[in-house]
């Protein structure tokens, strides 16, 4: 059996490694909004929640996302990790109710 504390395990820049999983980090933000949902309400919606100081982000597929965070997609789509997802739809009322349930004190 090798000795392995004894070999030097040295990567030269630029390798990539092929059975790497690609899972994404996304940049850090509380709302993550999937604007190509085709929704009009989202990019007025995007504007009103950064002036009460939280912090948004666009959803991008086959990122992870971390439970500390939401994520306003449409139906159908996958959303990777532990983050609450809310199921975006017309109904903008429900979303406000979420939202209000969810950030209260900040909205």
């Amino acid at each position: 059996m090798p000795d392995f504390v004894r070999v030097q395990w040295k990567v030269k820049p630029g390798v990539v490694f092929k059975n790497a999983p690609e899972r994404k980090i996304p940049e850090k933000a509380d709302i993550y909004i999937d604007i190509k949902s085709g929704f009009a309400y989202l990019p007025g919606l995007e504007k009103f929640l950064l002036s009460k100081n939280l912090k948004t982000a666009p959803f991008v597929p086959n990122n992870v996302y971390d439970a500390d965070c939401v994520v306003l997609v449409p139906s159908g789509v996958e959303v990777l990790g532990s983050a609450e997802v809310f199921r975006i739809s017309e109904d903008k009322a429900l979303l406000w109710n979420f939202l209000k349930e969810r950030f209260k004190g900040r909205l």
